[in-house]
This record gives C-alpha cells, structure tokens and sequence, in this order.
C-alpha cells in the first residue's frame, strides 16, 4: 500500500508510506471519495490511461481537487511493479478531506477474486428487490460508498445466486453489483445505455469498439427490458478484472441452452488479447 497527501491549496504532494499515517475518519462514508479498480498483469496495470480519465472526470463532477496526472499514473504503476503474480489488482481510492484542504489517494493491492472455472462453467444472477431510479447521478461515477451493491449482491448469494442484477423505474435491467451486462438475441449485442442508470464500464466500452472495428457482429447501447434479458440467447457480464464473464441462468431460468456460448468465448478472448496488448 502506497499513497499521497496532496495539500490543494498549497498544490504539494507529500508521500505516505504507511496506514496509519491517514487522518482518522478520512474514509467516512460522508466524505466524497471515488476509486478505480485496475488489473495487473506481469507487473503492469492494464488500460491505466482509460482509469485515470474516468477517475479524473468523476473527481471535476465532484469537485475534488487533484494533483497533475502524471503524478497519480506514476504511483499506480510503482504500486503494479510489486506485484509478483502473473495476475493482479490494485485499488485506487480518492478521498477529499475538505475542511483541511487536502485529498489523499491511496493504491492498495487486491486479490485476484475471480477463479477459472467460473469463466468455464458460467454464472448465476438475479434480480434486485428494488427498483432504481436512472436518473441518479451517482450511478455514473465509482464513489466508495458501495453498500446498495454490496446489500443487493448478499440478497443474492443468501438466495443461492452468484450476482444480483439491477432494475430501474422503467422495468429495464442497467447493471450488475460490480458489472456491466450485454445480452446477445436475434443476431445482435446489446447493453444498456448510460442514461439508463449505468456506470461506463472500460471494458464495456473495449467490447463496444471491438465489435465496432470488427464488423462481424452488430452492437446497440440500448434499454435491456428483463423479458429481453430471461429470453437471450447469450448473456455476459463485464468489468475491468474478469473481462467477460458469461450468465448462464437467471432467476434459475437457463440462459440459450445452458452452457457458455460461443460469442461469450471469442469475445472474451479478444477483450484478453487486447489487455495484453495494452501492457507491451
């Protein structure tokens, strides 16, 4: 764990090596704080200049000041370099201490969650018991107060599913807890759009642009009705540490035939490749 002070109103930096160097009470969840949850792979964080633009623009939403990108870009990248493991992750916190003028960021390592065989066997989602509205700001930026995702994901591995899916007003399905969604049915991709209630995913969007520059399949950012989704042929979930992950039921309803399917495959073989690019 490493990270800094940086002291806005005298614009200086002043590193911090340890924990208990932080203010007590610096993440309250009263405070406005973001963060950004990055892979490493070989010792290099994966798309960082596409992390550091959403988390820069989520800070000028929020007014939270900031020190030069480059700063911030050369802390995660001296924290990535310690990382042995072939795969990896960092966590990036951004949390404004206002009355003191001061905004401290913190890079801490995180455990890889995700294990091979979810990838090979699919996972399980429901819905959430609640409706959101998609006109909340908040869902667009990642602010560390996460306990509506944290709730909704207990609600469903307590009911014997993997992940919880969620709904707004209008009966359309925006994300789930830690992930965007796509829906494959009647020869085209589909996943919510941002008005919808949704985060901009990083691979979301490299999902998008691969398709795009592809051709071979078509791909729409469009409202996600839950007949849509329960009826698809394919279903995956994507985020910037697992890439793709294919949903092979919801509400216990099997998804196409039940098993992985092959656009969930080739995509996510490409989303890899593309991270492995990134790093060269």
């Amino acid at each position: 764990m490493i990270g800094f002070k940086f002291d806005f109103q005298k614009e200086k930096i002043f590193e911090i090596k340890n924990l208990q160097d932080f203010p007590a009470g610096l993440f309250s969840p009263y405070l406005k704080g973001i963060f950004e949850t990055i892979l490493v792979l070989r010792g290099k964080p994966v798309l960082l200049e596409r992390h550091l633009n959403r988390l820069y623009t989520s800070a000028r939403y929020f007014s939270i000041p900031l020190p030069e990108e480059g700063a911030v870009k050369k802390l995660v990248t001296k924290e990535a370099s310690t990382l042995k493991l072939e795969k990896g992750a960092l966590r990036l916190t951004v949390q404004l201490n206002e009355p003191f003028n001061e905004t401290y960021i913190l890079v801490s390592k995180k455990e890889y969650p995700y294990r091979e065989e979810m990838f090979l066997k699919g996972r399980s989602a429901c819905f959430s018991m609640w409706k959101r509205d998609s006109d909340n700001p908040l869902y667009r930026h990642k602010i560390v107060q996460q306990i509506e995702n944290k709730i909704a994901r207990e609600f469903a591995e307590v009911s014997g599913y993997d992940d919880c899916l969620f709904v707004n007003l209008k009966g359309n399905v925006t994300e789930a807890t830690s992930a965007n969604i796509f829906v494959f049915k009647d020869g085209f991709l589909k996943t919510p759009q941002e008005s919808e209630g949704v985060l901009k995913g990083i691979t979301r969007d490299v999902v998008v642009e691969l398709c795009n520059s592809s051709g071979e399949i078509e791909v729409k950012e469009a409202p996600v009705s839950t007949d849509e989704l329960v009826s698809a042929e394919e279903v995956f979930l994507t985020n910037s540490l697992m890439g793709l992950m294919p949903v092979i039921s919801i509400e216990r309803r099997e998804i196409g035939s039940g098993v992985v399917g092959s656009l969930t495959k080739k995509l996510s073989k490409q989303v890899w490749n593309h991270f492995l690019k990134d790093i060269r």
